[in-house]
């Protein structure tokens, strides 16, 4: 199980950034999201614990064939707990999109995500099961000129066919064949055209 913290109209992801948590307004409640197989429950003691959060379950199979790819140990105190890399973390917000994340705020993390690792990154590409998280991945990457992307073999990446529609009314990415929003600029109505 992995974690993605996620606090009403910000996110924060489990070590997406070294650890440090980004976007989090205070006053805030916590909104938590764990990863799993579609198979894992939680336990009965897990939903009764008081998390100082509302705590949301995505059981999904985003990673099929490997499920513990990109996956650490993360201590706190006398426990151990599996939390997501940076790597993975990214790919299971892009998940969220755009029901429970927001286009923009994507964006703004992945500016922030210029140390990722290609080889590992490759390897949770190459079996990631969504293929509107991979296109939306890449869509980011090559939006905010990630020096890693270069790094990456596409020819390995399973993009499927057709079109993916993300934000109706939006721009639409030839390149990974996907419609996503337009971003407001915070100053003026000026909008922020995508690639």
């Amino acid at each position: 199980m992995s974690w993605i913290r996620r606090n009403n109209t910000t996110i924060s992801t489990s070590r997406l950034n070294n650890g440090h948590v980004h976007f989090v307004p205070l006053g805030k409640k916590s909104q938590i999201y764990l990863f799993s197989t579609p198979q894992l429950r939680r336990p009965l003691w897990f939903k009764k614990q008081n998390w100082k959060g509302t705590i949301h379950h995505a059981r999904t199979n985003l990673f099929l064939d490997n499920k513990a790819i990109g996956l650490t140990q993360h201590s706190f105190g006398t426990f151990e707990i599996q939390v997501s890399t940076r790597e993975r973390a990214i790919l299971e917000l892009l998940y969220l999109i755009p029901n429970q994340q927001s286009y923009e705020e994507t964006k703004q993390l992945f500016e922030g995500l210029r140390t990722l690792r290609s080889e590992l990154l490759q390897r949770l590409l190459k079996r990631c099961q969504s293929i509107k998280v991979k296109r939306l991945f890449l869509h980011f990457a090559d939006l905010t000129s990630q020096p890693w992307l270069s790094e990456l073999n596409f020819s390995q990446i399973d993009l499927g066919k057709g079109k993916r529609v993300i934000g109706q009314g939006g721009i639409f990415d030839s390149k990974y064949q996907i419609s996503v929003p337009r971003i407001k600029s915070g100053s003026s109505n000026e909008e922020l055209e995508g690639p």
